[in-house]
């Protein structure tokens, strides 16, 4: 081979003239990589890469994939908050010790719905409602769009307002439970008492639903 630019001859592999110097350039040529479907400009421009015939072969790397998680912040809150809803409806929710030094009785959501259904049968719907929300909270909690985790909270908070709305039958019920406790009919019961008497079953079913409707807001 000859210098391009003093003309002297070189030998093949000479990168650099040694009579005047210049740096030898071979054409660069493009190579397609393996991956390519089609021999066109767009996959050629996607695909391949350009080559100096002084340099070594490379080879492309595999294109990362990005996986979407399956657990999510919006689907940890999500289970919070039906956990939360089911404590509330089993731990207690009106106490009655402040009635009766001797004895510890207490009801939980549960208990008070099965004793005022006595009264009124619209009762025995409140533990079905609660179960259901707690029930979709937890399939709804493994759903991308977080916005359908409202219908749970909805119908958690409707069982809710059921319950404070139909209030005059569980003050009914309260007053004939304290009516057998202290033998004496002159103990009167009022809403004033009741909401008193509420201990952790409302609380905690009232910060499940809250915890709820945060994670409709929580990818």
């Amino acid at each position: 081979m000859y210098c391009k630019s003093c003309g002297a001859q070189l030998a093949e592999d000479t990168i650099v003239c040694p009579v005047c110097n210049a740096v030898l350039e071979e054409e660069s040529t493009y190579v397609m990589g393996a991956e390519a479907p089609l021999y066109n400009s767009e996959t050629i421009r996607d695909y391949g890469f350009y080559q100096n015939g002084a340099t070594s072969v490379m080879t492309l790397e595999e294109p990362k994939t990005v996986r979407k998680k399956f657990i999510t912040a919006g689907t940890v809150i999500s289970i919070i908050a039906a956990a939360l809803m089911l404590a509330g409806i089993l731990l207690p929710a009106i106490d009655f010790r402040a009635f009766h030094e001797d004895v510890d009785l207490q009801y939980n959501i549960l208990k008070i719905c099965k004793n005022v259904a006595l009264i009124s049968s619209m009762w025995r719907a409140i533990p079905v409602g609660f179960y259901i929300a707690i029930a979709l909270m937890l399939i709804l909690a493994f759903v991308r769009v977080p916005i359908f985790r409202i219908i749970p909270c909805l119908l958690a908070i409707a069982m809710l307002v059921l319950m404070l709305a139909d209030m005059g039958n569980i003050i009914e019920w309260s007053n004939n439970v304290i009516s057998d406790l202290m033998k004496s009919d002159a103990i009167v019961v009022n809403f004033e008492t009741i909401v008193k008497g509420f201990m952790y079953g409302i609380y905690t079913l009232t910060a499940g639903v809250i915890v709820g409707l945060v994670s409709c807001f929580i990818k």
